[in-house]
């Protein structure tokens, strides 16, 4: 009986994570990305952009990081990705004040990233400049995804993952190093770790409890072992 309401619990939360909105930087033809703020991969009609148009972009390339600037075209943000080679696109949406029902009020902020090129690069790995972060793995057994927190392992993170192919979609925790299981499947991977903050504070005049911080990846894996 434990172990049914204990399924139940998990899917329950996979529903859930599974239909929540998350700006996610997704790669197009070509050197464009186009911004969504989706449960899926492809931008939702029925809730604009603009919700998300704050998003500050970055381009990591060469070991130099630089602003990019996003264009409206209908209901996602389209960029033009200087350069080539591997590059790492990155962002920080501090979406605002957030109060579901009784719940606590919380700070919601999103962290969009994505990769061209070569998936497991060192320069993929953010570090400290960004509060949160996932980073493809290569193992013997195939990709896993590191959860990082200010450049440590976050050990026992919530994580979602979508992995290559319809319905193939997973809701999981880092292990005691930050990293999840390892994955076979090579093509697109969309991958959202959570990270929760007990800090109380003021946003736009709204009061808030906690902070919770999602961040997103995008990667195409070619060969993962």
């Amino acid at each position: 009986m434990k172990r049914m309401v204990l399924a139940a619990g998990i899917f329950l939360v996979m529903v859930a994570v599974s239909q929540a909105h998350f700006v996610y930087v997704v790669p197009t033809a070509g050197n464009s990305v186009q911004v969504v703020f989706s449960d899926d991969l492809q931008p939702d009609k029925s809730v604009p952009i603009s919700k998300v148009a704050g998003t500050r972009l970055m381009l990591r390339s060469d070991g130099k990081d630089t602003p990019l600037k996003a264009e409206q075209v209908e209901n996602y943000l389209k960029v033009e990705v200087p350069g080539s080679g591997t590059r790492v696109i990155f962002g920080r949406t501090t979406y605002g004040v957030v109060q579901k029902g009784k719940g606590k009020p919380f700070l919601l902020h999103y962290h969009p990233k994505t990769i061209l090129g070569d998936a497991f690069a060192p320069q993929v790995r953010l570090g400290k400049s960004v509060p949160v972060e996932v980073v493809p793995v290569r193992s013997t057994e195939g990709v896993k995804f590191l959860v990082l927190a200010g450049d440590k392992p976050l050990a026992d993170a919530e994580v979602f993952l979508r992995k290559p192919g319809a319905d193939n979609n997973e809701t999981i925790k880092t292990d005691a190093t930050g990293h999840t299981p390892a994955y076979k499947e090579t093509g697109r991977y969309a991958v959202v770790a959570r990270k929760l903050d007990e800090v109380a504070g003021e946003y736009n005049g709204k009061k808030y409890e906690e902070e919770r911080h999602y961040a997103t990846l995008i990667v195409d894996v070619a060969n993962s072992r």
